[in-house]
């Protein structure tokens, strides 16, 4: 006879036995590419046609504003605002459950 567990043992053996068969020598050569293939060309007119808006916007940008480190009008202000009162944090935001349940910062006036 046979026993359970023995038929359970051959049924894993002919269900993942499949996983260890590979064929590696036909997957594993060395990755060839070669930049005159068309595709790769297609693949990156498509890429900058995508891109070209990004790209416009950005260099738009680069002429309207100064860099960070030379700007030093920003983040001059040195109380919490629309009050003179120091403010202390009691308890951080709380997120929880990828922001399903959230919860302000409490502060309160020192």
């Amino acid at each position: 006879g046979c026993s359970h567990l023995t038929s359970f043992a051959g049924a894993a053996g002919v269900a993942f036995g499949r996983l260890g068969n590979s064929n590696y020598e036909l997957i594993g050569n060395e990755l060839e590419f070669d930049i005159n293939r068309w595709p790769y060309w297609v693949l990156f007119g498509w890429y900058l046609i995508l891109y070209s808006p990004f790209l416009y916007c950005c260099t738009r940008d680069f002429k309207d504003y100064k860099w960070l480190s030379q700007r030093t009008e920003l983040f001059q202000d040195k109380r919490p605002k629309a009050t003179a009162d120091c403010q202390c944090l009691v308890m951080p935001a709380v997120f929880a459950c990828d922001g399903v349940i959230a919860l302000d910062p409490l502060t309160v006036n020192c």
